[in-house]
């Protein structure tokens, strides 16, 4: 379920603030198609978000955060050392250092 939206530039200063303080890390997971259809489905859905300027955030716990990063925000600076395609989604998951 979807527990927010983020501005572009406000996910990458939040993401920068948090690693930087070293008690946050991140997971990047580079998402891939498997259908036809859920292509069609899942870009219906984001193209929401990016002409909005805004990136999804789902709320997994109280430690952790999963951001859906499309293609059009893969250049965020916080990324920039995890993105291997910049036309790909992303699953960026921030959580708490120590819970896994």
């Amino acid at each position: 379920k979807e527990s927010g939206r983020s501005k572009f530039e406000e996910f990458d200063r939040f993401i920068a603030e948090k690693l930087a303080g070293g008690r946050w890390m991140i997971a990047v997971l580079r998402l891939v198609d498997i259908h036809d259809e859920d292509a069609v489905a899942y870009k219906a859905f984001y193209k929401r978000y990016e002409e909005q300027g805004r990136i999804p955030l789902f709320k997994i716990g109280s430690d952790c955060k999963l951001f859906l990063v499309t293609p059009k925000f893969t250049r965020a600076r916080c990324l920039g050392g995890y993105i291997s395609s910049y036309t790909a989604s992303y699953a960026v998951i921030l959580l708490r250092a120590g819970t896994i």
